[in-house]
């Protein structure tokens, strides 16, 4: 979760909102194009600026093993809030 603070400051305050967006960013890099172009349409504006950065994409790919459920998301968020808290100030 730190690497994704400093690194994806956008997704990391995205989490804030809602912590099932990193699971929804890595199932979507696994649909094909044309269900793709349905989810990404269907997406807030956020959603898909996240999906655009092609960084953030192969980061993804890179950690596809690492497994978190939204309520360990929010956990980690916990840990890191002080640093958000200042961050977004």
């Amino acid at each position: 979760m730190l690497l994704i603070q400093m690194r994806y400051p956008d997704l990391y305050f995205e989490l804030f909102k809602e912590a099932g967006t990193l699971d929804k960013l890595e199932k979507t890099q696994k649909l094909t194009a044309n269900e793709q172009k349905k989810t990404l349409q269907a997406a807030t504006e956020s959603f898909n600026a996240l999906h655009a950065n092609p960084d953030l994409r192969r980061f993804l790919t890179k950690t596809d093993a690492i497994q978190l459920s939204d309520k360990e998301v929010m956990r980690w968020l916990d840990v890191t809030k002080g640093g958000a808290a200042q961050g977004q100030g």
